[in-house]
């Protein structure tokens, strides 16, 4: 399963915010998504596959609020698998926007793809 990618399409499906993986290159179009990963580890094995701990960091910008934007990528987070574990409100003063942070922390089974929500 290529994470990265597949998270990519899955944000891309909220419409009007321009989605990028690391610090966005561009805020000409709001809102704006980014996201990466923040934490990768090896935890365990599970019917012959390594079981992965992922934990991603998404960032949510724009001029106006946020909070509709986050319950959007709460659900494409959701249906992936992951669960969200951390939610920050901040304001970005360089640029002027309303910044959202949040994390998500799933169990890859490198076996069959599938990512597990830890509790």
């Amino acid at each position: 399963m290529q994470i990265r990618k597949d998270i990519y399409s899955k944000l891309s499906e909220i419409e009007g915010a321009a989605v990028y993986f690391g610090f966005p290159q561009r805020f000409n179009k709001m809102p704006v998504i980014s996201y990466f990963e923040k934490k990768r580890n090896d935890s365990g094995i599970c019917g012959g596959g390594v079981l992965t701990e992922i934990e991603i960091q998404v960032e949510i910008r724009n001029k106006g609020t946020v909070e509709a934007l986050l319950e959007s990528v709460d659900e494409k987070m959701t249906e992936m698998g992951f669960i969200r574990s951390f939610c920050q409100d901040m304001f970005d003063t360089d640029k002027e926007l309303n910044l959202k942070i949040t994390r998500y922390k799933g169990i890859l089974n490198n076996a069959d793809g599938r990512i597990y929500s830890s509790l």
